[in-house]
């Protein structure tokens, strides 16, 4: 339901306006995010719901108890702690009788892109609530009631709510401020408007409630709107640097919003693509972009810039390879976001080169120990050529080349211009880390071999990692020649060398597929793996090659199962499809690599065949279940944490990309 709401007499300007001025000539747009309601409800209940990267988030009731308000907020921060089962509820009185339902099923929650709604009609009232995020720190609720009855109604507006023991409670004029255990002002809900309002404290139980200072009568078919912003800071600093505008243009930023999701939704689903003529299909990129939207944070702390996390409810920081893929996504539909989150983990390049492996709010947690397979510049490329941004190019582009040559100085045991996995302690687990498959088949059994003091490698040299740095090579020589590098030739020449070795010592013609190489006596290790296609991906292999390695990912008994492609060979003993992690489920981003891999060697009707078989059999992929971290190749059940965000990353570009 939509109401025609009374505008607030607020006055204070946001820069999120200027949305609205630029837009107001603008063509209406081709798609409204109106249309896309209830993309994420597994069964019948609503994921977590968070927007602008800020680092709390909301979800609907569930409880009867929990009528009238959002469950929340979620502190992501906190690994996703709920501080309150139900932190404010708006239970209007008529005389003595508070308006809210008993029962959840007297209610209809909506979940749309970039806003949740709650809504019902009781005792001649119609009454929604609308929640969305105005910055990276806040979210505003309008609560829209409508008088149905043939006479006027006097109603006082009241709010209720309250937290965990472990918080206080402390009422500061027209605001309600929760404190933790330090004194340190951690969400803040304030009444946005020119009445005052009453609050009392209950401190046996840890509520509050808020009462509008004034009678409001409604006239029959009369609608009013009040707004309450609920805010949250990580720490005292954070919210002395995000200190929150006293007023706000409330239904004003209310329409920038939608006009921020309009066109999200309009520029992905743009594309000329055959999958996006289907409506199903159009509504899987929506729902993933919403996912990807979700899982976004601002930076905070330690954190210099936006990302976005791998998952709301099991990560607090950004991972170097996921950043590359979600930048790649992001750059068919928010690509300032996607750059963003590339700077994020290159403000912590080390001096030698190497990206850290993840990054938190506390950088006393970053791992240095192992960085990520090099997809840095394939996200960058794709990002410039969406844009055209030459001034994030250039700023780029120096980073890029120093940990392209970081992997030669520090991860090339033997000199020999194949690189292996490593990492800075010596140890086998980061290793394994830094190859982002940490517990593939492949490894077992692999021993560390020390190269410089801080640098260690695996005595094994990996095809995924060369393939990787060999299209680092040509996409570098590409921004070379947009900037005018003289390096371009040089970087060509050693991508042609590179490609050579590859294919001499990786590919093996009797099995037709490619393998990592021991070191000690190069000979090739015999397990299937999605590294083996990674070559098509990265353009290394000749057409002949490209032919043998769709035969054996055609072959129904090792990667074209029921859901496609799994991360490794479904015929072998140790293939494990659901416990395996990387040693058998299907991970999107190998899916990914291996369709466009195809596409590249001509072999468009395979890969099209692997595509619908993989989004029409992965649980959760088409309707409104949630993308998986991966999934069952048996039978597509979705495995590990939901709302995956490098999973909803590479259904954009399966879906958006040319």
């Amino acid at each position: 339901m939509n109401f025609k709401a009374k505008k607030t007499l607020l006055a204070a300007v946001t820069p999120v306006l200027v949305l609205i001025s630029i837009a107001t000539n603008a063509q209406k747009p081709k798609y409204d995010s109106n249309q896309f309601q209830n993309l994420l409800i597994p069964d019948g209940k609503p994921t977590v719901f968070s927007d602008w990267g800020a680092w709390h988030s909301y979800s609907f009731a569930v409880k009867n108890n929990q009528i009238g308000g959002f469950v929340g907020p979620y502190l992501i921060e906190s690994e996703n702690e709920l501080v309150a089962d139900a932190a404010l509820r708006f239970m209007p009185i008529e005389k003595t009788d508070t308006l809210v339902p008993k029962k959840l099923a007297d209610i209809t929650q909506t979940y749309l892109p970039g806003r949740i709604q709650q809504a019902y009609t009781l005792a001649q009232l119609t009454i929604e609530q609308t929640l969305e995020f105005v910055s990276n720190r806040s979210a505003v609720i309008r609560y829209t009631i409508k008088n149905n009855a043939s006479e006027s109604r006097q109603l006082t507006m009241q709010w209720v709510g309250g937290f965990d023991k472990k918080y206080s409670i402390a009422a500061n004029g027209n605001s309600i401020e929760i404190y933790n255990d330090k004194k340190v002002k951690k969400i803040a809900i304030e009444y946005l408007g020119l009445s005052t309002v009453k609050s009392a404290i209950n401190t046996a139980n840890n509520s509050y409630t808020m009462l509008l200072g004034k009678v409001i009568t409604l006239k029959p078919n009369q609608a009013i709107s009040f707004y309450i912003r609920q805010s949250h800071f990580i720490n005292a600093r954070d919210a002395a640097l995000h200190k929150q505008p006293t007023s706000i243009h409330t239904e004003q930023v209310f329409a920038a919003n939608k006009m921020r999701w309009d066109g999200y939704i309009n520029k992905a689903l743009s594309k000329q693509t055959q999958w996006l003529q289907n409506e199903e299909y159009r509504r899987t990129v929506v729902k993933a972009i919403v996912t990807l939207m979700v899982n976004w944070r601002s930076a905070a702390g330690d954190l210099k810039h936006d990302g976005i996390l791998p998952q709301i409810n099991s990560y607090d920081g950004f991972w170097a390879w996921d950043s590359w893929k979600h930048a790649a996504a992001c750059a068919l539909f928010n690509p300032k976001l996607g750059e963003a989150n590339m700077e994020a983990m290159f403000d912590y390049q080390d001096k030698y080169g190497m990206v850290s492996d993840c990054v938190f709010t506390d950088k006393s947690r970053n791992n240095d120990r192992d960085s990520k397979p090099p997809l840095a510049a394939w996200a960058a490329w794709k990002l410039y050529t969406e844009t055209k941004d030459l001034t994030f190019l250039k700023r780029i582009f120096p980073k890029l080349v120093k940990y392209h040559e970081w992997w030669y100085k520090y991860r090339d045991h033997d000199k020999n211009g194949l690189c292996e996995f490593g990492a800075t302690d010596g140890t086998l687990e980061a290793a394994a880390w830094e190859s982002g498959m940490d517990n593939a088949v492949r490894y077992d059994g692999c021993k560390m071999i020390k190269n410089v003091e801080g640098a260690w490698s695996l005595d094994q040299e990996s095809v995924d990692l060369n393939a990787f740095l060999y299209d680092e090579k040509l996409t570098l020589a590409k921004m070379m020649k947009v900037l005018g590098d003289a390096r371009e030739k040089t970087y060509l020449t050693k991508a042609a060398k590179l490609k050579e070795l590859i294919n001499k010592t990786m590919f093996n013609t009797a099995t037709g597929f490619y393998f990592d190489v021991k070191l000690d006596d190069k000979h090739q290790i015999d397990l299937m793996g999605s590294e083996g296609w990674d070559p098509l991906w990265a353009g290394v292999a000749t057409q002949e090659q490209a032919k043998a390695v769709s035969v054996v990912m055609a072959d129904e008994k090792k990667f074209n199962t029921y859901m496609p492609l799994p991360t490794f060979q479904a015929d072998h003993k140790l293939f494990s499809p659901v416990r395996g992690y990387w040693r058998g489920p299907v991970w999107l981003d190998q899916v990914y690599f291996g369709i466009d891999g195809l596409r590249k060697y001509g072999y468009n009707d395979f890969a099209d065949k692997l595509l619908l078989k993989t989004i029409t059999h992965g649980e959760g992929i088409l309707g409104t279940g949630q993308f998986r971290e991966n999934y069952n190749p048996l039978n597509g059940d979705g495995l590990n944490v939901k709302n995956f965000s490098w999973a909803a990353a590479h259904i954009i570009l399966l879906l958006c990309d040319k």
